[in-house]
């Protein structure tokens, strides 16, 4: 009964969520998970660079770990960063807007094209094409700040 009442918990949650988005970002959001049922936690670098390049997750997963990524225990910044150097893909762009980021639903309704890796701070989800993509079981609030960006195609 426990289990029942929390699963139409996280349901409204997840209901709720995707209402604001589709509010401030006139665009539908996607719950996409890339990866096999690995039962890895902290990989939600490897998810979103998986789905912004079109890649299978487990070759991200295998490219991050011969940069330094430890299985279970997240990636470093600097992982990414060069990760992205050796696929010669574009620099990240720095989000900063005077003193303050923007949050997750406005860089959505500004970056309608394209396919986006966004590093949150404290989280990571790519944005295609104006669609945010982010995996199921997380309660991530459109109100949450983008750190940096890069855009991958």
């Amino acid at each position: 009964l426990a289990r029942a009442r929390d699963c139409r918990a996280l349901r409204d949650n997840i209901d709720s969520f995707e209402r604001a988005l589709d509010r401030a970002a006139r665009k539908p959001f996607a719950y996409t998970d890339p990866s096999p049922v690995t039962g890895e936690n902290n990989d939600c670098v490897v998810r979103a660079l998986a789905v912004a390049e079109g890649r299978p997750y487990e070759e991200v997963h295998a490219d991050l770990e011969a940069l330094g990524r430890e299985r279970g225990k997240g990636t470093k910044g600097k992982t990414v960063i060069d990760y992205l150097e050796k696929r010669a893909l574009p620099p990240l762009v720095l989000m900063a807007q005077g003193h303050r980021f923007p949050t997750i639903a406005a860089f959505v309704r500004e970056h309608r094209e394209g396919r986006w890796y966004v590093n949150l701070i404290g989280h990571a989800v790519a944005v295609v094409d104006g669609v945010l993509h982010d995996w199921p079981g997380l309660s991530l609030k459109s109100r949450r700040r983008v750190y940096w960006a890069a855009r991958l195609a």
